[in-house]
């Protein structure tokens, strides 16, 4: 195995596959990365056999001998020289016995080998759903709703995104107990009543880099255990986490008695200035006039005055603020709405004039 290559050229790559890759898994040839060379150009995978990433390369390869060959090298190791190496250096990968030798002008590096028969390959099954989008819808339902998930929670079904696709619509959801958000598409995919999957955490941060550098279309393909996504030279495939997703259509207030509206930028900036204070505000409607009050013994005390449209009775609710700014931060409107049932124990938030996006933000107990 031989080939010349140019540092630019693998640089995404190596970041792309070494971020699913652990430094120090149980198996030590899984903290590789493979690599294989032959008709098709170079390709190469890495896995930690929850999640595969793999490249596809053609363009920008020079491979000496097209006959199929493979090896694997440490991924991190093998990703920080690349990293290090000038601008536009060019790069030579010799696997050289039972090392691979890398040369670039002065510099020359080894780095041992583990055969490529030791390595584990993710295994996948068929998808039953497939679908492409294009990259900016992607972009979109992350943006909209990927805040949402949980981190640490014990309920492991919430530290994830659902992804539900039937004939009518495509829709993310995600929340952590204390807010819910949620974007669909109006674009279904023909035949398909109704399929459901929750896609982990780290798999979606690893989703939202890997369309953030290309304007490739993104095609989905869903099977009964795993996600596999592709979009140009890269394809992600992961497992997908187990359990049932919380049924969020039931929390979706149906009757609602009270709506304010609001600039967007205005109620954000108030409610930042308002935090340094506390996190916990207060908001007091009154006609055309929302007060944000925070206090704290210790910070002292803080009251903002947002101009809002409002023609209901007066009232007050508190809410940790960063749950409101998360979503404000969210989308892009100028105006936002917020609306409550009567016995506001949840507040639904809805970007002005975009109706993809709904956000759920459950209130302090007073």
């Amino acid at each position: 195995m031989k080939f010349r290559t140019n540092r630019d050229t693998l640089l995404r790559p190596l970041q792309v596959l070494t971020g699913v890759i652990e430094r120090r898994h149980t198996l030590p040839v899984m903290s590789n990365i493979l690599v294989e060379t032959g008709e098709n150009g170079l390709t190469l995978r890495g896995t930690d056999l929850e999640v595969e990433m793999v490249a596809q390369l053609s363009e920008g390869i020079d491979i000496e001998h097209r006959d199929a060959a493979a090896t694997t090298v440490p991924a991190h190791t093998l990703s920080d020289i690349w990293r290090s190496l000038p601008d536009a250096a060019d790069v030579t990968f010799a696997l050289e016995g039972q090392r691979v030798v890398l040369r670039s002008g002065r510099s020359r590096y080894q780095l041992p080998t583990v055969p490529a028969d030791e390595y584990t390959r993710f295994e996948a099954g068929d998808g039953e759903v497939n679908v492409t989008l294009p990259r900016a819808d992607v972009q979109r339902l992350l943006a909209r709703t990927s805040f949402a998930m949980a981190n640490q929670d014990i309920r492991y079904f919430l530290r994830g995104l659902l992804l539900e696709i039937s004939s009518q619509a495509i829709r993310v959801v995600a929340t952590d107990g204390a807010r819910l958000a949620m974007c669909t598409l109006e674009t279904g995919v023909e035949g398909v009543d109704r399929l459901r999957a929750i896609i982990p955490r780290k798999r979606i941060q690893d989703l939202e880099r890997l369309v953030s550098d290309s304007d490739h279309d993104v095609h989905f393909s869903l099977g009964r255990s795993h996600l596999q996504v592709s979009q140009g030279e890269y394809t992600l495939t992961t497992k997908l986490v187990e359990g049932q997703f919380p049924p969020y259509e039931a929390l979706i207030p149906r009757e609602i008695s009270r709506a304010v509206t609001s600039d967007r930028e205005a109620l954000r900036r108030a409610l930042q200035r308002a935090s340094i204070v506390s996190k916990i505000v207060e908001f007091s409607v009154e006609d055309d006039q929302l007060t944000i009050h925070a206090t704290n013994n210790e910070q002292g005390e803080a009251e903002e005055v947002v101009v809002v449209d409002y023609g209901g009775e007066g009232m007050k609710v508190s809410f940790n603020s960063d749950l409101v700014q998360d979503v404000l931060g969210a989308v892009d409107t100028e105006s936002v709405s917020m609306s409550f049932p009567e016995d506001n124990k949840i507040a639904k938030m809805e970007a002005v004039g975009d109706e993809e996006p709904l956000y759920l933000v459950m209130p302090r107990r007073q």
